[in-house]
């Protein structure tokens, strides 16, 4: 294991709390904490952005709750924390006591309490989970849930807010679950209680959305340590000058501007560069031993009708395969993806006609397809 050092050895004062800046911008699972010689210290505090790894936990389940703090949710504001902090409803596992829920103070004239949640990943909404449990006398008479569509850089205070539950009776010490109809996708909820009381835990269940998931996979790929985000990009395409003209260009903003960044550095590939691409690719119709699971299972994906075909035109690929290979000296490359067998096997002998120079055009249009596609499976985790 590499650590990367990102507090040098500093001076602590005794019986206080000593805070200091962070300047690391990628994203970590482990801490190492070193004390100069020995001694005591009470608590450790990091503070940070939470960055699940969004494609381990689909991979697990589909139906996720969008607003855990360990999925990414954030408190954006209250109307109150006069007795706990909101934050508490987002947290894991059923609340101890009363102080480990949100409760707000005591309302003497009009209005309710209120709490804006930032979803860890924008999704569509399905069910929605209110707890009360240990609030039993100063538990919320009733609740509603409203939900908007904010883009990453817009802004929330001039929000339009859609009622997805209306105002809807609660219990004390009790969990209540309510379905609501399918409200489009969302980036923010702001949950209502009425007129105020306390709520254990909110859980807010539901499907990330495409946008949601590449929206994730852009804050992955932008929060990598280098050797890792290198080695992410090389599984889209197999060049090295591309994959690092790719990282000079972190982060990216945008699905638009990571599709762009990379239209622009395959027009900066030399021949020798295209040629390093096609050899991460196995041949048609074949099996090649791939070290990274991510890329060996797209190439899978990308060739699943060459696989699944008759012997006789595995047995055709295989040997027009050789045929294109003595000519040209690399691998027949195309986007396979939607291809028959029998389509890629007529590109392969139309195009071992080609001359070398037309030939390497068109493949170096087939991989730069291949790229695109890549990456748009890599951000859609």
């Amino acid at each position: 294991v590499h650590w990367n050092e990102v507090l040098s050895r500093s001076s602590l004062n005794g019986n206080s709390q000593n805070p200091f800046a962070i300047d690391y911008p990628y994203r970590c699972t482990h801490l190492r904490l070193h004390i100069y010689p020995d001694g005591g210290v009470a608590r450790l505090r990091a503070f940070g952005e939470v960055l699940p790894d969004w494609q381990k936990i689909l991979g697990q389940q589909k139906v996720v709750d969008l607003v855990a703090i360990e999925h990414g949710g954030q408190i954006v504001d209250c109307s109150d924390k006069f007795f706990s902090a909101p934050q508490n409803l987002l947290m894991p596992d059923k609340s101890s006591h009363m102080g480990d829920g949100w409760e707000t103070r005591r309302r003497r004239g009009p209005g309710y309490d209120w709490v804006i949640i930032k979803m860890g990943i924008a999704g569509k909404i399905e069910e929605i989970e209110v707890d009360t449990t240990h609030f039993k006398g100063n538990f919320p008479e009733s609740c509603s849930l409203e939900v908007t569509h904010v883009s990453a850089d817009g802004d929330l205070s001039s929000a339009s807010w859609k009622e997805l539950l209306a105002r809807t009776a609660l219990q004390a010490d009790s969990v209540s679950a309510f379905k609501v109809p399918a409200g489009g996708q969302a980036t923010h909820v702001r949950f209502n209680m009425y007129p105020d009381g306390g709520v254990a835990r909110l859980r807010i269940r539901g499907t990330p959305t495409v946008e949601g998931k590449r929206s994730a996979g852009l804050r992955w790929l932008n929060s990598l340590p280098e050797g890792a985000a290198i080695n992410l990009l090389k599984n889209c395409c197999g060049s090295a000058k591309w994959s690092e003209q790719m990282l000079r260009q972190r982060p990216f903003s945008s699905f638009e501007k990571i599709l762009q960044e990379a239209a622009r550095a395959c027009e900066q590939l030399s021949e020798k560069d295209w040629l390093e691409a096609f050899s991460s690719h196995p041949k048609i119709g074949e099996q090649k031993a791939v070290a990274d699971k991510q890329a060996e299972r797209w190439s899978q994906q990308e060739q699943s009708a060459a696989s699944g075909a008759p012997a006789k035109i595995v047995l055709a690929l295989s040997e027009a395969n050789q045929v294109y290979y003595s000519r040209f000296g690399y691998i027949f490359i195309v986007s396979a993806t939607g291809k028959t067998a029998e389509q890629m096997l007529a590109l392969l002998q139309e195009r071992t006609k080609n001359n070398p120079k037309a030939e390497l055009e068109i493949a170096a249009h087939e991989q730069r397809k291949i790229t695109q596609l890549r990456l748009e499976k890599m951000l859609s985790l």
